[in-house]
């Protein structure tokens, strides 16, 4: 063994004192301090001084963040009865802004028509009611929600004001709706009509104030307008209406309208609007037993024949033509066969030997066997009310005559002349107008003998004026060549009278 000397012990044994000293502060303030050890027996050593450790403090905990509350959008809406409240109940509508809850019309199953709207705040909302117009309520209604995103308080759709959208789809929701509210309602039967031309309504309801019209018929719907009268709200019943029968056609089309513009003055169709239910309009057709009717111009009897305008029948018939004696009807001249309904543009084949000046035309009936005239065993003269009408009388001597009308030049400079009879080949020429009389001539049309209809007539568009004066020419020379002034294409007289007829050039201001 080594031998040690105590001085060296000391030496080493102060040393390691000292280091954990240094290792003791080096722990950390917070740390227990740690005790020195005790000195070796003989040796003072001091402790050493130790800090004594702070004191702990409470740390802030950060507060809790609130989670946000999730609204999803939703409806709570029952099957229900519709009434003449005509308001739908709503349970609960729940939406995360200020929106509408809307109620639509069924479309093939998705919502269609706008039928009302309420507005409702967000969060949810009870026991809402939502006024609807029951004239367009289906079967099956929907229940929609819309934000209020353009003018507060102003429902715009289409628009701004969009269908609430949840995961991608509409917050809508179907419910059955019975319609048990009162409807606007019109009801026509077929009568037979007089000579006075009343036509009576069995039954018209409106629920508000409006009109009742009366159409005649153009090819299965509602045409020219016959007559109208004013009809109150409720319901009015046994409502007479006065027509011109002779204009009417046996079907007539009854039809409600609103009265939307000028309040009183009735403007169909676009101030006015048909009422209609379902988007179907409310109106009733019926068929209307006029008087026999009978329309003819007076002509001179042309090529053997004369032309009647219209003829109105009940079921098949024959329009007779009887010549004159003294006043009264005398034998029959002629015959043409008329069918069921309206018959325009009749030629009648007369006996022009037996021809009068005036000739009386009758409606007689068609008994036995249809097509074959067999008066007098059969087919005698139909009777109105049990007894004869009065005959429809033409005269045959009425010379040549001509009417115009006030009109718009055509894009290829053309005029329509309504009417022209003629009897011989004549000529229809027009004026223009100078200080008040025919001046310059700016166009013609050649007409055959008889009656003419909307005569087309070309025009110099240089020469024209304002008035224009419409002529009649004979075509005494060469066929349709117009010989005037150097020829015989003289201007026709009546009564020692050039035949004319002034008319006016409307502008695209005019009607």
């Amino acid at each position: 063994m080594i031998p040690v000397s105590t001085s060296f012990l000391r030496m080493v044994r102060t040393s390691i004192i000292m280091i954990l000293v240094v290792l003791s502060a080096a722990c950390g303030r917070n740390e227990p301090t740690v005790a020195s050890p005790t000195p070796v027996t003989g040796e003072a050593v001091s402790a050493p001084t130790s800090t004594p450790p702070p004191l702990p403090t409470d740390s802030p905990s950060p507060s809790p963040t609130a989670t946000p509350k999730i609204i999803t959008p939703a409806i709570d809406v029952d099957d229900q009865t519709i009434d003449d409240s005509s308001q739908i109940m709503i349970n609960k509508a729940t939406i995360d802004q200020p929106g509408w809850i809307v109620i639509q019309s069924d479309d093939d199953g998705e919502p269609g028509h706008v039928l009302g709207f309420s507005q409702i705040d967000n969060f949810e909302s009870e026991n809402l009611t939502v006024g609807i117009d029951p004239k367009m309520a289906t079967s099956v209604l929907y229940a929609v929600l819309y934000y209020d995103r353009g003018i507060t308080g102003v429902f715009e759709f289409p628009g701004p004001d969009a269908p609430v959208k949840f995961n991608g789809r509409m917050t809508s929701i179907s419910f059955t709706a019975d319609n048990k509210a009162t409807l606007p309602s019109l009801t026509v039967s077929d009568q037979v009509v007089s000579e006075d031309g009343i036509i009576m309504v069995d039954a018209v309801r409106a629920l508000a104030d409006g009109y009742l019209a009366l159409h005649n018929d153009q090819d299965g719907d509602p045409g020219a307008l016959l007559a109208f009268v004013p009809v109150n709200t409720g319901l009015t019943q046994d409502l007479a209406i006065k027509v011109n029968w002779r204009s009417a056609t046996p079907i007539i089309h009854a039809v409600l309208y609103e009265d939307m513009d000028q309040i009183g003055n009735f403007n169909p169709n676009d101030e006015d609007p048909v009422v209609r239910v379902l988007d179907q309009p409310i109106s009733s057709s019926f068929l209307a037993k006029f008087p026999p009717d009978v329309f003819v111009l007076d002509q001179p009897v042309v090529g053997e024949s004369i032309v009647v305008e219209k003829a109105v029948s009940y079921g098949p018939g024959w329009l007779v033509v009887y010549n004159d004696d003294e006043g009264s009807i005398g034998m029959i001249i002629g015959w043409a066969a008329l069918e069921d309904g309206i018959n325009e543009g009749i030629e009648i084949e007369v006996n022009p030997l037996a021809a009068t000046p005036l000739l009386h035309l009758m409606i007689h009936e068609d008994l036995e066997d249809i097509g074959q005239f067999e008066f007098p065993r059969t087919d005698p003269p139909l009777l109105v009310e049990g007894r004869f009408p009065q005959p429809f009388a033409v005269r045959t001597d009425s010379g040549n005559y001509l009417i115009t009308q006030d009109q718009k030049v055509s894009d290829e400079m053309f005029i329509t002349i309504p009417l022209v009879v003629v009897d011989e080949d004549a000529w229809v020429v027009v004026r223009n107008d100078s200080d008040g009389e025919p001046g310059e001539i700016v166009g013609r049309s050649w007409v055959s003998a008889g009656v003419s209809r909307d005569v087309s007539v070309k025009l110099d568009q240089e020469l024209l004026t304002e008035i224009l004066n419409v002529m009649l020419h004979l075509d005494g020379g060469v066929s349709q060549e117009f010989e005037y002034p150097d020829g015989v294409d003289i201007p026709l007289q009546r009564n020692r009278s050039i035949i004319s007829a002034p008319m006016t050039l409307l502008t695209n201001d005019e009607d």
